[in-house]
């Protein structure tokens, strides 16, 4: 983490930085998984703006945000078409799981 900038206004702290990869470009969630054991919070309370990896290198910079509640996150963070098709995704399973636990 190369910058770390607190940003009170919106209750999170911005965070940007280069990490070191081996192999493939870092995935969205293992980014989250790495930042949150780094300051110290809830993987669902960070959200990755920016990953860009430089090419013939194996580093990668990042832009992400750590929000401190989640009131916060959902206030400002736009729901994406992928977040509402997961949500929906986990309640039909969750409907499904209660019905066979009826049975």
């Amino acid at each position: 983490i190369k910058e770390k900038k607190e940003n009170v206004l919106l209750n999170r702290t911005e965070i940007k930085g280069i990490i070191q990869s081996e192999g493939a470009t870092l995935s969205n969630a293992k980014l989250i998984e790495i930042l949150a054991k780094e300051m110290k919070a809830e993987p669902e309370l960070i959200v990755i703006k920016k990953i860009k990896n430089q090419f013939g290198k194996k580093t990668t910079d990042f832009s992400a945000v750590a929000y401190h509640k989640k009131e916060d996150r959902k206030a400002i963070e736009p729901v994406t078409k992928f977040l509402k098709t997961k949500a929906e995704e986990a309640k039909k399973k969750a409907a499904e799981a209660k019905k066979e636990g009826e049975q």
